[in-house]
């Protein structure tokens, strides 16, 4: 199968924006641990000024603020690879039967360890937040509180169901 110049270029363009997008996608990555692992540590050693459960509280958002951010630059990707693959369901070249591959040995560590960072974030904010009362079972009857880690997990789970649906979702070409 012959590509036209104006075919090679926009692949050579798309396979840059495919490097960028997978560096985007890694900064995220970074800047969500340090950012957390920053939080968590300043809050920790905050005595003074605000009041600190404020930090443990709004963390878990920013966890999951990143998650977003991640996950669509992962869909970028995907979009990006079923069109190269749809467009060369001819052919036999080597970037075309990759692609393929790739679809279908999906890297799934990326979007279990961002799941587990963000879980363990959150988890670890419930326990500072216990930790911070001199009596646990009093926070947990104040009635913001288990508002708080109801939603915490009930948007973990709603997250984790849109990135399983993205992540899944087939193009087909027109």
């Amino acid at each position: 199968m012959n590509f036209s110049k104006e075919d090679s270029d926009f692949f050579n363009k798309l396979r840059e924006d495919m490097l960028q997008t997978r560096q985007r996608r890694f900064q995220y990555q970074i800047t969500k641990v340090t950012s957390l692992g920053g939080l968590i540590g300043v809050a920790s050693l905050l005595t003074q000024g605000l009041p600190v459960e404020t930090i443990f509280y709004i963390i878990p958002f920013i966890a999951m603020a990143f998650d977003f951010f991640i996950l669509s630059e992962s869909f970028t990707l995907r979009r990006m690879a079923a069109f190269v693959q749809s467009y060369k369901k001819e052919a036999r070249d080597a970037e075309s039967q990759w692609e393929k591959f790739a679809r279908m040995n999906p890297d799934r560590f990326s979007s279990v360890a961002n799941f587990i960072v963000t879980t363990a974030s959150c988890l670890g904010c419930f326990l500072m937040l216990l930790s911070l009362n001199q009596r646990p079972l009093q926070w947990l009857f104040n009635p913001v509180n288990p508002v708080w880690l109801l939603t915490v997990i009930i948007c973990l789970m709603l997250f984790k169901r849109l990135e399983a649906k993205l992540l899944k979702q087939q193009w087909y070409r027109a």
